[in-house]
């Protein structure tokens, strides 16, 4: 071998270290931070329903409404962790399982539509923004929409005001494929972040809610369904993520 081939050789295990170390690093990061994770929501389900129960006489309908829905927005938040961290489990045990079956896309778009308006804040409007002509494809519906759900909660987190619009369309450059999309009025993405915002534990934001694992799980349902995931964002305007997923699903190779 050459020195040059050495060389490369030792560039390339150095790397690994250093992506090995990094991996580390946010594995501890994410632990640590699972606790505050759960306990955060607990403790606000445990504080709410103490106080409707100690003083539920002395409280107004409204009051009493107002402490249900924060103890519900809580116990969604505490659901979501767990199903992050199962789903995690599955993936590092090569277990998740898909089951595919023929779907109008209109129909998952309008029942995602329908679980998201009760969750509706008068701030911003989330809405189904939906082609005339339907679509059907082969896919799992259920974890179709459970990567179309975590986009929308993840809007949610750096929307403020404005809207979080969801939809699909003909791939423009395959008609085998279709673009499902979410796309906000929120934060934005910096430009330096967008490469790592599917990686394991990687977090835009320390300072809001969550694992740092749902894009990540995303980016692996996505590859399950033989599709894609872009983005495309500027920061303080907004972002728009894109799934690009075959119609029909393709034989794998043994």
């Amino acid at each position: 071998m050459s020195i040059q081939e050495y060389k490369d050789i030792e560039n390339t295990l150095i790397e690994a270290r250093k992506k090995a170390e990094e991996s580390d690093r946010l594995k501890m990061a994410f632990l640590a931070n699972m606790s505050h994770e759960i306990r955060t929501p607990l403790n606000a389900i445990v504080g709410f329903s103490d106080v409707i129960g100690s003083t539920y006489d002395e409280l107004s309908e409204e009051e009493r409404a107002d402490f249900v829905r924060l103890i519900s927005i809580n116990s969604e938040h505490l659901v979501r962790l767990i199903d992050d961290i199962l789903d995690l489990s599955k993936i590092e045990s090569n277990t998740i399982k898909f089951t595919y079956s023929n779907y109008s896309l209109k129909s998952i778009m309008k029942d995602i539509e329908k679980e998201q308006v009760v969750k509706n804040v008068p701030e911003i409007e989330i809405k189904a923004v939906l082609p005339d002509d339907d679509i059907y494809i082969t896919t799992d519906a259920t974890r179709l929409k459970q990567v179309i759900c975590n986009f929308i909660n993840n809007a949610r987190k750096f929307t403020e005001e404005g809207y979080i619009h969801f939809g699909f369309m003909v791939n423009p450059e395959n008609d085998d494929s279709v673009c499902l999309f979410v796309e906000d009025t929120g934060e934005g993405i910096p430009q330096e972040c967008q490469k790592e915002i599917f990686d394991r534990f990687y977090k835009v934001n320390t300072f809001k809610q969550g694992t740092g694992l749902g894009l990540s799980i995303c980016k692996t349902i996505v590859e399950h369904l033989q599709g894609s995931i872009s983005v495309v964002s500027e920061v303080g305007r907004g972002s728009r993520f894109t799934v690009t997923l075959p119609l029909e699903k393709q034989p794998v190779e043994a």
